[in-house]
């Protein structure tokens, strides 16, 4: 039976860090704060028992705030690969 052997996953994640200011010899960094946001999907296909192949798609966004350390971005990545069970 096909439906059987496919699954699929959906994940979601959400990360806060608070980052203090800290001393190192005459430089001091700036306190900053950071979320990340992730999502994705993920798809896998049993062949056997034994063996199944596994394919995927992430997008994160991450913000930060802080002088020098600000920064937002968002990436996007694909993935594939097969699982052995033993």
């Amino acid at each position: 039976m096909l439906a059987a052997r496919i699954g699929s996953s959906v994940n979601f994640y959400y990360e806060h860090s608070d980052y203090t200011s800290f001393r190192f010899g005459g430089i001091t960094s700036p306190s900053f704060t950071q979320d990340s946001f992730s999502a994705g999907i993920s798809v896998r296909y049993r062949i056997s028992r034994l063996l199944a192949v596994q394919g995927g798609y992430n997008h994160t966004e991450l913000t930060s705030d802080g002088g020098f350390a600000a920064q937002k971005y968002s990436r996007n990545s694909v993935f594939a690969g097969v699982n052995l069970t033993f």
